[in-house]
């Protein structure tokens, strides 16, 4: 039988394969082999996969004399004899001769029948497995927050929300603009993360900026299990193939991409499922970024943009930038006008109603004539004459904004409205110093930021502030300082200087060390006796939560205010229980007392978050850089231009942070956060975190595979194997050999594998053991009934083949159905109690298993009867799923038809694809048939008298 390990597998066109990681899928027919990759199609045609010749997960499919099979169309024939010709095999029937290509994708494999008449079984343990993953993964598939769980974050109920009001829509063209530190970046993986594991995207581009592409990379990879590939300077041999078309998910930098048409028409050659846009707020009209973006915008289904500010650059480019989401809805910026305006009344309006504040008769009047809607305005009297409840507010202005369609394409978050957020303690220590170490300084800086001067061995003999930081060291106890500097070279020449004034443990992470390297270094700080002090490159204010900590120690200061807003984010984070300690060095007369003055007195950033900063930034740049590149610090006419300059940015910041602030939109708030629906979602998610379950599963499951899972602490083992984890087990590496379950211990140890639900090692491990034969058939001897009979146990599985677009498993998961009947075809499903199976005793095998009679009249009659059985039973779970299909599906196409009467934001588009998921759910669900997964045989003799 051809097979994915074999190294002289051949495939040819037409063959028939079940794939080993998504038995689900049913019999796949080969379309197309090349020297690298294989195609099939599932599902006659509607999936295909693609699959690398070497690492396939293919079983080819083969019957025999004997067996039923189906034909496309859905007739099905019995096989009379096999022949294999020019690597095809042909089937004889009475209907003639059938080749493979002509198998339909219905096709059921029986193995657990073959297996127990040959007397080829496993042990009672093993039959147990099997029927234990069969309902593990029935409770997976029929989870609502299948793929939230698997994600090693915080779970953070906004961002939990927005991510499934996204992933549940039937398009996902979305612009996330929450305020800086909520958490973009994470709620875009959490939305990626739940489409990829649901199948309902597999062909991902994330363009980035340069120096986000690697945060990003390990983002994905660390939080989500997501391996992305980065598109870079392809090789000379490799120029003529499409870099695009390399992998099915892919990270790029947006330079490297707007600046080649060639890379950005390669790009356009893909047809993509998603798309997403970091930084999306620097997508300026007439620019190449702009451009690019458009074009790629046109050749993917879904698109999501990241910002934190959504007007940069102006009202126009915003609109702009929301065209790219919606060219069909938003047609005109005139029209975006005057929306805009009459959602800021309707805003100003909500507010009132949200903070408890009686209407006028004027507002109810404006309400009336922007909203066309009686039942809302009766609703909205009622505000002034009666004192409404909280949930009372939040209903009518939910209503409000179902109805106006607010936002639909816009979510945005902020820190007043989520709240929770330690203050901060800032202490910035001008200090003086001698010439020699100034120029050192200015130096370093100038090397940090230009080319042109080779970098060299930095001495930081004397500096103050490494004297300064040893000082705080020395009076804080055993507090954990994170400091962060420019660069990796910093990182070690300051670890260095550090050791010869203190004696403290000191970890280090910085670039040049591997991710593994890294990942150890942050865990030993975050361990309660570890390190004292993590010493960063920049690197370090990137995606790390290092919030147990509350010290930062700002050794030098980057050249962009939202450099030091993510330097202070690691810390200043959703959770933290202390005050921020913040200490800024900086020698006098140097580029850096001018930066920490000017982030201070002019920005603001050191004290609290700043909206406005990274706008007033952009607008003072120029400027900016020639005092801090091409002007002598002791000058009085620098002192002259830094004071003007201070004074113009605090007058920038005033105007920006009012024009924000008026801007703020109470109902677009309430929109993109309902608290009462996100902590539902949180409380599902921490049910599967608690698990017991899965955690005993698991170890049986690894235990099956050669490995021994050693718990040293509580839900956290050491995983050991005679041979390498990554070739025993998907998703596991020998290199990360320590698991958990436990989340907030993932979140500090980040060299620990986090195991859940979504996690591969669960997932690839199950698919793993249900395409495998192990335990899907047995013997058993029951001694302890009084009642001498011959039971057959079969398992099955409701199975509905469709293709993975759909999601069908929010309607109808592969429910399990436990099917017991005796000789006589009487169904004892319901007569047995967990002690009849508890006393089960393993037995080889049973004398009579080899009659006649019993191959081909009992055991024949017994599985006939246990199929029908199933069958009834699968009638019920598809009128039960039909009429959640119908209360779900079929309503939400009834309500979006509905708004599109009174909310332009509802596009035709949008409405056929929800009505034609609705009819090819229906369609699919009722083909749904019993698929048998395994058979025990348990004999009871009775008691002898």
């Amino acid at each position: 039988m051809a097979g994915s390990k074999s190294e002289n597998t051949i495939f040819t066109i037409g063959q028939r394969y079940v794939s080993e990681m998504e038995p689900e899928l049913g019999l796949g027919a080969v379309l197309q082999v090349d020297h690298r990759r294989i195609t099939i199609a599932f599902h006659d045609g509607e999936t295909v996969r693609i699959y690398t010749k070497e690492n396939a997960p293919l079983r080819r499919i083969k019957f025999k004399a004997g067996d039923s099979i189906s034909v496309v169309g859905g007739e099905s024939l019995s096989v009379e004899t096999v022949e294999e010709r020019d690597s095809l095999v042909y089937y004889h029937t009475r209907k003639g001769e059938i080749c493979e290509i002509k198998l339909s994708s219905a096709n059921k494999v029986t193995a657990p029948i073959d297996r127990l008449l040959s007397s080829h079984i496993d042990s009672i343990e093993d039959f147990n497995l099997r029927a234990d993953i069969l309902d593990l993964r029935y409770r997976i598939a029929d989870s609502p927050v299948r793929g939230y769980v698997g994600g090693r974050i915080d779970l953070i109920p906004h961002q939990i929300y927005i991510a499934n009001e996204v992933s549940s829509r039937f398009v996902r063209r979305i612009m996330l603009a929450d305020e800086v530190g909520l958490g973009k970046t994470i709620e875009a993986c959490l939305i990626l993360h739940r489409l990829i594991v649901s199948g309902r995207v597999s062909q991902v581009l994330i363009i980035v900026p340069e120096s986000m592409v690697h945060v990003w990379f390990v983002e994905l990879l660390r939080k989500f299990n997501l391996l992305f590939s980065i598109v870079e300077n392809p090789d000379e041999e490799e120029s003529e193939v499409n870099p695009f078309s390399s992998a099915s998910q892919l990270l790029i930098g947006m330079n490297y991409l707007s600046s080649s048409e060639l890379l950005i028409n390669k790009a356009c050659e893909i047809d993509w499922d998603m798309v997403i846009i970091d930084e999306a707020h620097q997508l300026v009209q007439g620019s190449e970024e702009f451009s690019a973006v458009e074009k790629i915008s046109q050749k993917t289904k879904d698109l999501l943009l990241l910002t934190a500010t959504p007007q940069h650059f102006g009202e126009q480019n915003h609109f702009a930038r929301l065209r790219l989401l919606d060219p069909s809805r938003y047609t005109s910026f005139e029209e975006h006008c005057q929306e805009a305006e009459e959602h800021r009344k309707i805003a100003e309006i909500t507010g009132k109603i949200l903070d408890g504040i009686d209407l006028e008769d004027k507002d109810i009047q404006q309400m009336q004539g922007l909203l066309h809607s009686q039942n809302i305005v009766s609703l909205l009297s009622s505000v002034r004459s009666t004192a409404l409840s909280d949930s009372d507010r939040k209903q009518i202005v939910a209503e409000i904004i179902d109805r106006q369609g607010i936002g639909r394409a816009l979510f945005r978050n902020t820190r007043a409205v989520i709240g929770g957020f330690p203050k901060r303690n800032v202490s910035v220590k001008l200090m003086e110093s001698t010439a020699a170490q100034k120029e050192n300084v200015i130096t370093i800086f100038k090397e940090d930021f230009t080319k042109s001067i080779p970098v060299k061995k930095r001495n930081f003999s004397n500096d103050p502030r490494v004297e300064y930081l040893a000082d705080l060291l020395k009076r804080t106890s055993e507090d954990k300082f994170l400091v962060i500097c420019r660069s990796k070279f910093t990182v070690s020449s300051l670890d260095e200087a550090l050791q010869k004034i203190i004696n403290v443990k000191t970890a280090l992470f910085h670039e040049d060390l591997t991710l593994l390297q890294r990942d150890r270094n942050a865990a030993w700080f975050s361990e309660e006796e570890g390190a004292r002090i993590l010493i960063c490159s920049e690197i370090g204010s990137e995606g790390r939560n290092f919030q147990f900590a509350h010290h930062l120690f700002l050794f030098d200061l980057p050249a962009n205010p939202e450099l030091v807003e993510q330097r202070i984010g690691r810390l200043d984070r959703i959770g933290q229980k202390h005050t921020i300690e913040l200490y800024v060095p900086v020698l006098s007369a140097t580029p850096e007392a001018f930066l920490a003055n000017w982030y201070n007195d002019g920005l603001g950033i050191f004290n609290q978050t700043v909206p406005a900063a990274q706008e007033t930034y952009e607008r003072f740049c120029s400027e900016l850089n020639t005092i801090l590149f091409y002007h002598e610090f002791t000058s009085d006419k620098t002192t002259e231009q830094i004071t003007k300059l201070i004074s113009k940015t605090r007058e920038a910041i005033t105007e920006i942070s009012l024009r924000l602030k008026s801007g703020r939109d109470r109902l677009l708030e309430q929109h993109s956060f309902r608290p009462k629906e996100a902590l539902e979602l949180v409380n599902m998610i921490r049910t599967f975190d608690d698990n017991q379950s899965l955690k005993e599963i698991m170890r049986r499951l690894l235990k099956s595979r050669g490995i021994l899972a050693e718990e040293f602490q509580e839900d956290t083992w050491n995983l050991l194997s005679e041979s390498q984890l990554d070739e025993s087990f998907p998703g596991l590496s020998a290199s990360r050999s320590i698991v958990t379950f436990n989340r907030s211990k993932s979140l500090h140890r980040e060299d620990y594998e986090f195991l859940s639900i979504d996690h591969p090692a669960v997932t690839g491990g199950i698919d793993i053991f249900i395409s495998s034969d192990l335990g899907n058939a047995c013997f058993a001897l029951q001694k302890q009934s009084k009642t001498p009979q011959l039971l057959l146990e079969a398992i099955f599985t409701a199975e509905c083949i469709a293709p993975s677009s759909l999601f069908i498993s929010r309607f109808i998961a592969p429910v399990v159905l436990k099917i017991i009947v005796d000789s006589k075809g009487s169904d004892l499903s319901a007569s047995f109690s967990d002690d009849f199976f508890t006393a089960l005793e393993n037995v080889k095998t049973f004398p009579f298993i080899d009659k006649v009679e019993f191959k081909q009249q009992i055991f024949p009659s017994m599985i006939k009867r246990a199929e029908s059985i199933a069958l009834k039973k699968c009638e019920g779970i598809i009128k039960e799923s039909s009429l959640k299909i119908e209360n779900t599906a079929g309503w939400e196409v009834k309500r979006l038809r509905s708004l599109k009467q009174i909310n332009p934001s509802i596009s035709e588009h949008e409405i056929d694809m929800a009505d034609r998921e609705y009819s090819q759910l229906l369609e699919t669900v009722v083909k749904t048939s019993p698929r048998l997964e395994s058979v025990r045989l348990i004999w009871c003799p009775g008691k002898s008298k």
